[in-house]
């Protein structure tokens, strides 16, 4: 598969980018495709994901990942290099503005064709695994270089948020 290519190349830097959490802000946007329950939102989900990898503690990181998605870690992948990644905010976003951010050019031509690839590919997740929504999470991490990425996608699936990608990936699956 070419996404699974693309990762091994990339190496952690797709999960060290989504790493930590603190803020919990998932209601900021009423526009956003959330449904939050009262214990937990998408935010959380990245929060808690980042607390586990900077604890070293790929289990309870696994809990909030898709084993799917990107940021699941199979036992061949190494989380030390993203201990030191700590989250200071998070909100969630709209699709348009987290695939603006993974595009280096503001003004490239192909940013629409991203918006609706990434459109057609969530509607086919949700149809194919059966989740009920999805969001994307924004979030400033520092140290800043250990983050290149700074916006993921999460699925809710039986009440639980998880992490699938970061934006502009979700056409690759």
């Amino acid at each position: 598969m070419h996404r699974r290519t693309l990762l091994a190349g990339i190496g952690i830097g797709i999960p060290a980018v989504v790493a930590g959490c603190a803020g919990n802000d998932e209601n900021s946007d009423p526009t956003a495709a959330v449904e939050n329950d009262d214990t937990s939102g998408p935010t959380d989900a990245v929060e808690n994901y980042f607390q586990a990898v900077a604890d070293g503690d790929r289990e309870t990181a696994n809990q909030y990942a898709h084993p799917d998605g990107d940021f699941y870690l199979t036992a061949d992948r190494s989380i030390s290099e993203m201990q030191d990644l700590q989250i200071t905010e998070t909100e969630i976003v709209e699709l348009e503005d987290a695939v603006q951010r993974m595009v280096d050019d503001p003004e490239h031509e192909s940013v629409d064709e991203l918006i609706e690839a990434e459109r057609t590919g969530i509607e086919t997740l949700k149809d194919e695994y059966g989740f009920d929504a999805h969001a994307y999470v924004h979030y400033d991490a520092k140290p800043d270089d250990l983050s290149p990425y700074s916006d993921v996608l999460l699925f809710k699936s039986e009440d639980q948020w998880l992490i699938w990608a970061v934006p502009a990936m979700v056409a690759h699956y």
